[in-house]
């Protein structure tokens, strides 16, 4: 299988002095803010996500899978809003009105960035028509795929650990300007696995793929996904991108892959 081209690999102006790489087996990347920008997450996919949602609801009415998420979101959607009037996770799922009224339930979880296994399912299969007929197209910072193959020449394996379903992750990195860059990643987790700032979750992953928790790096940019990362004994490193608020707060940061050593 070809490789795809990559950008010039700039010059390391700096070197994380743990030398993490010679200590670790697997590497595990968050997705928002760590190799994709936050803007392409919040104003492109999840703006999409929203202005396709009734369309998508009303063509896939019948699918059993959808109507079983639309239940369980109408349920943690009256949790939120303490059960109000006129909301109830009893209706059926295939009139006009009912129709509606999800969509706009979806969308109102979207909105506060609801982390809902089954909301990021629904919009996940609503992003996979997207970027079959072109209108989305993944995106990645310019370093990723660069480190992406250094890191498997190296001999490290690659997951990806998001939010995001594991289908969305896929459709991601299968389609970016550098390529189809899916060839360098091992497996993927998204919430089925457990919450990012769950400890459990990442004693799963360890499980998973049966490497000791000391020989996995985990970056991210959010310290409350490294922290639970790090009680289980991972590696972790804080990236630094856009202009991320919580920086210095934190034992180890990075501004990008490059100062990886």
């Amino acid at each position: 299988m070809a490789l795809p081209t990559y950008p010039q690999e700039k010059d390391l102006n700096k070197v994380v002095e743990l030398k993490i790489l010679n200590r670790v087996d697997a590497v595990i990347l968050d997705i928002e803010g760590t190799t994709t920008p936050i803007d392409f997450v919040h104003r492109t996919l999840f703006q999409f996500a929203k202005q396709n949602m009734h369309n998508f609801l009303r063509e896939n009415i019948n699918s059993e899978g959808v109507r079983k998420a639309i239940r369980e979101l109408r349920s943690i959607y009256n949790e939120i809003q303490g059960n109000l009037t006129g909301i109830d996770s009893g209706n059926t799922v295939d009139d006009k009105g009912s129709i509606e009224n999800d969509a706009s339930i979806l969308n109102h979880l979207i909105d506060i960035d609801s982390k809902a296994t089954q909301l990021k399912l629904i919009e996940g299969m609503i992003w996979e028509e997207g970027y079959k007929d072109g209108r989305l197209r993944g995106e990645v910072y310019a370093d990723v795929p660069i480190y992406m193959k250094k890191w498997t020449s190296l001999g490290k394996k690659i997951y990806i650990y998001s939010s995001g379903s594991v289908l969305a992750q896929r459709l991601i990195f299968s389609s970016t300007k550098y390529g189809d860059l899916t060839a360098y990643i091992t497996n993927y987790f998204d919430t089925e696995i457990g919450r990012k700032t769950d400890p459990e979750s990442y004693g799963k992953i360890a499980e998973r793929i049966g490497i000791n928790p000391q020989r996995i790096l985990f970056i991210s940019d959010s310290m409350g996904e490294l922290k639970a990362a790090a009680s289980r004994g991972f590696q972790t490193l804080m990236i630094l991108r856009d202009g991320n608020s919580e920086k210095s707060k934190y034992p180890s940061t990075i501004e990008d892959f490059s100062e990886i050593e």
